[in-house]
């Protein structure tokens, strides 16, 4: 999160809309910045969290809720999200 030239209240904003469970585009629109820079937060706080709990991996931190994503093609014709062809659910469950 160095060098990316944002104000600290910006930047506690794209925290808080990250804790929200706000998308880039919808956090971008809140916070008056682009929607890659809001990305480029998000995947930084994203890894961060990882990296803790790896440090942690010897205490218990409780319960984690894990969602199951869908992959597959970026874009194909019809239908889109969970019911277009060649999307595979996949949860590490």
């Amino acid at each position: 999160m160095y060098n990316k030239h944002l104000s600290g209240r910006k930047i506690a904003a794209i925290n808080c809309c990250f804790c929200e469970d706000l998308t880039a585009t919808a956090a971008a629109s809140l916070v008056g910045t682009s929607r890659n820079t809001v990305k480029s937060y998000f995947s930084e706080i994203r890894q961060r969290i990882f990296q803790l709990s790896l440090l942690a991996s010897n205490q218990e931190l409780g319960a984690f809720d894990l969602d199951e994503s869908y992959f597959g093609a970026k874009r194909m014709r019809g239908k889109r999200g969970r019911e277009a062809a060649g999307k595979r659910p996949f949860s590490d469950c």
